[in-house]
């Protein structure tokens, strides 16, 4: 009798065990410039931006974090979770607003879930990959980050030369509190806006974290719009 009661026990606790994952205090929503990104046109980057809508912010991931500004180990050190475009409206949805512009939109997600999404999942006692991508993309919506840019610079056009403060200023003008860090990459001689790095604690509130800036904030740069 002792003896499967113990076994009962042993069961119930191995089916209800938490998969083990690193620790985090902070999270990062990574949003891209697509423009930026893609200021080289590669074939990929073409096909990726004719789905999108002209200038606008796409999602790169969210990623759990520390505020001592250290990476975080990959999440999923077990089987890789291969993410599968099943045609749902989540995934037509993230066609157009998380996509890859290096390689397919299933590698791309794969990469994301397993390396960063799993931690947030495991944490929040998620089901599953399609739960973290919805959260990514719900509060990116609701921080309207999609439209990003074109607050910044109503009816901009070609490229906008710019500098940090410049920039800096506006955005601290249209979301108040936000703290953020810039990310620019060289192209055909110019350094483009690419990417930012936005800082929240586990409530989504921001939060302040050890980081440096990657734009430099001596010269100019350039912002590339449609």
């Amino acid at each position: 009798m002792r003896a499967s009661l113990i076994l009962s026990l042993l069961a119930f606790s191995l089916c209800n065990l938490r998969t083990s994952t690193p620790e985090y205090d902070s999270l990062v929503l990574a949003i891209q410039w697509p423009n930026g990104v893609c200021a080289k046109q590669t074939s990929i980057c073409k096909e990726k931006l004719a789905k999108m809508k002209p200038n606008t912010m796409s999602l790169h991931g969210l990623w759990p974090s520390l505020k001592s500004g250290k990476m975080l180990p990959a999440c999923n050190t077990g089987k890789t979770i291969n993410v599968e475009n099943d045609g749902t409206p989540i995934f037509q949805r993230m066609e157009v607003t998380w996509p890859s512009f290096m390689k397919s939109d299933e590698e791309f997600w794969t990469h994301e879930y397993n390396k960063h999404g799993f931690c947030y999942v495991n944490e929040n006692h998620l089901s599953g990959y399609k739960d973290y991508f919805q959260k990514t993309l719900d509060f990116f919506d609701e921080q309207q980050f999609e439209t990003m840019m074109t607050r910044l610079f109503p009816n901009a056009t070609g490229e906008v030369e710019t500098t940090f403060q410049e920039l800096k200023k506006k955005i601290d003008k249209a979301y108040p509190g936000l703290i953020y860090r810039m990310s620019c990459k060289g192209s055909k001689g110019h350094l483009y806006l690419t990417e930012f790095y936005l800082y929240y604690d586990l409530e989504f509130k921001p939060s302040q974290v050890k980081f440096s800036q990657n734009c430099p904030t001596n010269k100019k740069f350039y912002i590339k719009f449609e």
